[in-house]
């Protein structure tokens, strides 16, 4: 009986040894890891930062994406079409404190389909709705590299 008490308990730990073990490595190895996580992370935004531009559709994704990318990247005052009361175009100007971020899949919807279109330093997202009354436009232009909302057009009914 004393024998089986005996292996029970050497049994025990050695397997509380053996699993510890595997759970953790060194600080040093833990501080490695933290580090080259965090190097690879930086490498990460240089990279998205540097290439974000280059294509057209790549700055969309990031655009319509990221809240706080979207209002870095939207000339202000931003000069707006949208449609009066008696649905008539009027132009207007939404300063930063009015603009409202849009979400746009640019996949498109059940509620609408997308057009993109970009030529040279000019580009234009379209949305138009499928039986809602849904024509948008953003237009953005491309200055010193990057490209930036420049106009919008809300016709929606």
């Amino acid at each position: 009986m004393q024998n089986k008490i005996f292996i029970l308990v050497l049994s025990s730990l050695f397997l509380s040894c053996s699993t510890s073990s595997t759970k953790m490595g060194t600080k040093e190895e833990i501080k490695n890891v933290d580090e080259i996580s965090r190097d690879s992370h930086i490498h990460d935004e240089i990279h998205d930062k540097e290439s974000i531009d280059i294509q057209f559709n790549t700055f969309l994704t990031k655009f319509f994406q990221t809240n706080e990318f979207q209002k870095s990247r939207v000339e202000f005052p931003l000069k707006a079409t949208i449609l009066n009361e008696d649905y008539e175009k009027q132009s207007i100007k939404i300063k930063s404190e009015n603009y409202r971020i849009s979400q746009v899949e640019l996949s498109g919807t059940t509620d609408y389909k997308v057009e993109v279109l970009e030529e040279g330093s000019l580009g234009k997202v379209s949305l138009f709705g499928i039986d809602n009354g849904i024509s948008t436009s953003y237009t953005f232009i491309k200055k010193d590299g990057k490209w930036y909302l420049n106009e919008l057009s809300d016709l929606s009914t």
